[in-house]
């Protein structure tokens, strides 16, 4: 209470401030953050209700990391649409009963990523490599982090387009006034900020293009977003947790190795080097999820719960 009070009051000495910098960002909202995502963000909604079920080679190589099968569209549809498109449909996947609550909590961590078109235009010749080893982050946090689910994808009725588009168009709308509400806030809150001190997060766009001669740091604020992007997705995922800051946390942290390791030796060294790296975890965490079942298998519980199973199957 005494913080949001410390904070009212200084929003109201910082008036004309706070002005100027809230009519600035909703220019940009006009302008830049609603014409890049908001139709995105509509098509990939639409998409997901018509078919809801991924491509079945990308479904595949998430099994061979261990990843939920729920969070492929999230993270394929993310990639183009940036980090609000990849929250939403985590959101939705979690309302289709696709990913758990915990599985969509940890999912966020590698499924909420920054859109190419954003990057490439930031850092432009340089986006292209730097965006290759931010996706190879997120699918490393990702085969750290989450565990392996096998989700059978129903084929569902047929609807009518009108009402689906009608439903998506609800559902961004909505998406959408609560990220320009986010960025509101956080610009004004940047505004009271004496002398301009840099806050990593508050704006990424403007910190970003800072930042774009020293890449390594980029990278680890695309990666890990920073304040605005959290507040944006607790908006639009309210069991954004712990899980989804320590994640884009590490991610950011492994961001920054990779594009200073291929400043060093090149981009196809350091591609090489997350590639093995990335089979090397996968090779592990299938090894550990096999000897955690075989010593559970072990105990009386274990047996106890195959049996039942058994008696269940013959029931059947």
């Amino acid at each position: 209470a005494y913080f949001l009070w410390g904070l009212t009051g200084v929003l109201f000495l910082c008036g004309q401030n706070v002005q100027a910098a809230v009519a600035m960002a909703m220019k940009n909202c006009l302008y830049v953050l609603v014409p890049v995502i908001f139709p995105s963000l509509v098509l990939c909604l639409c998409l997901v209700r018509v078919t809801g079920k991924p491509p079945k080679l990308l479904l595949q190589f998430f099994r061979f990391l261990g990843l939920p099968d729920g969070a492929v569209l999230p993270f394929l549809l993310g990639m183009f649409g940036g980090y609000c498109t990849g929250a939403k449909l985590i959101q939705t996947m979690w309302d289709k009963g696709k990913l758990s609550k915990k599985q969509a909590s940890m999912a966020l961590s590698f499924c909420v990523n920054p859109g190419y078109g954003f990057v490439a235009g930031v850092l432009k010749s340089d986006g292209k490599w730097v965006y290759l080893f931010l996706l190879l982050s997120s699918l490393l946090v990702g085969t750290m982090a989450c565990r392996k689910e096998s989700v059978v994808f129903e084929e569902e009725a047929t609807q009518n387009i009108e009402i689906v588009f009608k439903d998506a168009l609800g559902e961004g709308i909505s998406a959408m006034l609560g990220v320009i509400a986010s960025v509101l806030l956080f610009s004004a809150v940047s505004a009271c900020i004496p002398n301009n001190m840099p806050l990593m997060g508050l704006d990424v766009t403007s910190e970003l293009l800072k930042l774009c001669e020293k890449l390594p740091l980029a990278a680890f604020l695309l990666a890990f977003g920073g304040l605005s992007i959290f507040l944006q997705v607790r908006v639009l995922c309210p069991f954004a947790s712990k899980h989804f800051i320590f994640g884009m946390f590490i991610k950011g942290m492994m961001a920054i190795g990779f594009v200073f390791f291929a400043q060093k030796k090149g981009a196809a060294m350091a591609a090489t080097f997350g590639v093995a790296l990335l089979c090397v975890i996968t090779a592990v965490k299938q090894r550990a999820v096999l000897w955690k079942s075989r010593h559970y298998n072990r105990t009386k519980y274990g047996r106890a719960y195959h049996s039942m199973q058994d008696m269940f199957r013959l029931q059947k």
